[in-house]
């Protein structure tokens, strides 16, 4: 849960630098895939750079100007510890999904 909260509050911190008549949109979707649950945290925001994804987990990498860095690294340490592998599904300019993958029951 603190994960997918980590996640969740870094797109909503992405989203609330957009200009203020930009369209928002953060969404979270649960599907099954295979033999595996994926749940995606996806948002329109204007997506990261290649730098930025190249070292996307490690502390103290900052996908925004008033963060400190640690969001992502935390979620993916906590996502990770739990067993559940977190990964960047898609970044572009219209937006960032990151992609928790659960064992199916």
């Amino acid at each position: 849960m603190q994960a997918i909260d980590h996640l969740i509050l870094n797109s909503l911190q992405i989203l609330s630098q957009q200009s203020p008549s930009a369209v928002r949109s953060l969404r979270v979707q649960i599907q099954e895939v295979s033999d595996e649950i994926e749940m995606w945290v996806e948002d329109n925001g204007p997506g990261l750079p290649a730098e930025v994804c190249e070292r996307l987990f490690e502390p103290m990498t900052m996908t925004c100007p008033s963060g400190m860095g640690l969001g992502l690294a935390i979620a993916h340490a906590l996502a990770s510890a739990a067993g559940v592998p977190l990964s960047l599904g898609y970044t572009g300019a219209t937006g960032t999904r990151f992609v928790l993958h659960f064992r199916s029951l």
